[in-house]
């Protein structure tokens, strides 16, 4: 499974925020993309992390392939795609080829390729003596196996891991559920935000350069 896997936040069900939403008039629309776009982008960086630790891989391996953006005025999308290469994992090198401890073998893109596997040689192809052992070295340490017969041998690598299978895991779907969960009231505190004129960050900005503290001189003190 190598396609694009697809979740939405959506936030078009604001029907029970009732006079909230009718009260922010024309920039509820506003309020509403931007709650759920907050919660998409957090929904997001939470099941990046779940697969991150389900695969036992660096993060910037798995951040680079599930990507999020809004799809609409209030829905965000979340999509993984991709294999990762197999050298991003612990593996075993046996007899019987190799093996890939860390996740289920129908996860992998090339599982059957895996008993005539063997980790490739690192390394500069000129200091490794034979054209076989060279073309082996220019591989960088990757899981390939042998194609082709005598002087026509070559070497193919072993896909990888299919991101999409850990993304749909049970354990990435309740990250993903536990942030929707908070979407209602993202959406009531937006709105309310619409409504009483507040700018949460002006007002940090504000406080910030102590803009509060200021006071109009006096005529007399000029």
């Amino acid at each position: 499974m190598t396609g694009p896997v697809l979740l939405r936040c959506d936030g078009r069900q604001f029907g029970d925020l009732g006079n909230l939403y009718a009260a922010a008039g024309q920039r509820a629309p506003i309020a509403i993309r931007r709650a759920v776009k907050r919660k998409g982008e957090k929904a997001r960086g939470r099941m990046t992390r779940a697969v991150r630790d389900m695969l036992g891989v660096k993060l910037r391996v798995v951040r680079g392939r599930i990507r999020g953006r809004m799809e609409g005025p209030a829905s965000y999308g979340i999509v993984a795609r991709g294999t990762i290469n197999l050298k991003e994992f612990l593996t075993v090198q046996t007899y019987k080829g190799v093996k890939v401890g860390v996740v289920p073998n129908d996860w992998v893109q090339g599982e059957e390729h895996l008993p005539i596997a063997f980790q490739a040689k690192t390394g500069r192809p000129s200091s490794q003596p034979g054209n076989a052992a060279k073309r082996r070295g220019t591989l960088s340490g990757r899981i390939v196996y042998g194609v082709g017969k005598g002087r026509r041998q070559g070497f193919r690598s072993v896909a990888g891991v299919m991101l999409p299978m850990a993304f749909i895991d049970s354990r990435s779907q309740a990250e993903f559920n536990r942030v929707a969960a908070e979407l209602p009231a993202e959406m009531a505190h937006q709105l309310w935000v619409v409504v009483e004129g507040l700018d949460v960050r002006a007002m940090k900005r504000r406080a910030a350069r102590a803009t509060y503290m200021q006071t109009v001189p006096s005529r007399r003190n000029r």
